[in-house]
């Protein structure tokens, strides 16, 4: 069925993470400043989590949300759509495998985003383990 979609480019993708990345910065930002600020959260700062890094957790909650429901602030701003292989749409459960499947992506030197080079779908690693397609979402 995706055939007839017409496949995000590489260049788009590319902003799009840069896009995401930017607004989970600044997110991270305030809610890393919120929790660790002595006023706010204090007896939660030092007694329950004293390592606590609120950053790690929000990009976990942001991509699972977003890849959720078919596409990221970033994506958007681009006109990029997350599908399943099918056509279908994702899940949050696909977002989450998603999600995970990035960090593995990154893990071997950026090797499974890089894949999206060569590959004949433009599927990196994530794509694949999440059997998702990103398209050109022209409506």
């Amino acid at each position: 069925m995706f055939t007839n979609k017409k496949l995000g480019g590489v260049l788009s993708r590319f902003l799009s993470y840069i896009i995401d990345g930017l607004i989970l910065g600044v997110l991270g930002t305030i809610v890393s400043t919120l929790v660790q600020h002595p006023l706010i959260f204090s007896s939660f700062n030092r007694y329950m989590w004293p390592n606590f890094e609120p950053t790690a957790f929000l990009g976990l909650i942001y991509f699972t949300y977003f890849f959720g429901v078919g596409a990221t602030p970033g994506m958007n701003v681009l006109d990029l759509k997350l599908i399943k292989e099918d056509g279908g749409s994702p899940s949050y459960l696909t977002g989450l495998i998603r999600y995970i499947g990035m960090i593995i992506s990154s893990i071997f030197f950026f090797l499974g985003f890089i894949w999206i080079l060569i590959d004949s779908k433009n599927q990196g690693w994530h794509d694949k383990m999440s059997q998702t397609l990103v398209i050109n979402d022209e409506n």
